[in-house]
């Protein structure tokens, strides 16, 4: 029992090693030019441990991005826990968007992570989850059925692949129009009504700079050792 206490440590141990170094090559050199080999030598791991653990580069950035998350959920409801649960939703909502639009590191891994097929995929039953624990729960969704519920996300998440991909344009036009407009088209895409869209997106303007507090509370994790 003791050694098979002691073999479930060292795996926790290896793992957050994965991670960490995954996460520091991720950001110096982005998500492609990254390999699995790379990520062996640079932890100091053999290839047998990475593979007994994640199938895959796919497996390991989805791991990492799922924990961000966990991170933006924790600070969002820490900070905001006197908010109904809508206003949660829209924070963590505000985070990522206001992440994206500040952060060229962040909007970079996004669009990486948008732009792979499986990692998308994650990431889209991840907001699934999001959306229905805090705006399903809230009561503020209309009726969806699940196949409509899906496809809206899906172009929602879209919606925002083209978000990231603007500030690459010669001409974007202001940000806080590009920025509002996304927002009112996925809490639109959910179902929630016009009149809960403004009070919604007035909060996550006011609360700009808990989000830029959050946006670092993140990086500092992911500098982490």
């Amino acid at each position: 029992m003791a050694q098979a206490a002691t073999r479930a440590e060292r795996m926790v141990g290896v793992r957050a090693n994965i991670l960490n170094t995954a996460k520091r090559l991720f950001l110096e050199q982005g998500y492609k030019k990254t390999t699995i080999r790379q990520i062996v030598q640079e932890s100091g791991i053999t290839s047998g441990s990475i593979y007994n653990l994640f199938e895959n580069k796919d497996a390991v950035f989805s791991a990492i991005t799922n924990e961000l998350c966990q991170v933006i959920v924790d600070e969002v409801e820490k900070r905001f826990s006197d908010k109904p649960l809508e206003y949660h939703y829209a924070a963590i909502l505000a985070v990522e968007l206001y992440a994206i639009e500040k952060k060229s590191v962040f909007r970079e891994l996004y669009y990486e992570a948008y732009t792979e097929p499986k990692i998308f995929e994650a990431l889209l039953h991840t907001h699934l989850d999001l959306a229905d624990h805090y705006l399903a729960e809230a009561d503020c969704m209309g009726y969806l059925k699940p196949d409509e519920y899906y496809a809206r996300m899906l172009l929602s998440k879209g919606a925002m692949l083209g978000y990231m991909q603007a500030f690459d344009f010669d001409r974007t036009g202001p940000v806080r129009v590009l920025r509002r407009e996304l927002a009112s088209l996925i809490l639109l895409s959910l179902g929630l009504k016009k009149r809960d869209i403004k009070n919604l997106y007035s909060f996550m303007l006011e609360i700009e700079d808990e989000c830029s507090e959050i946006i670092e509370v993140i990086l500092d994790s992911v500098h982490q050792p």
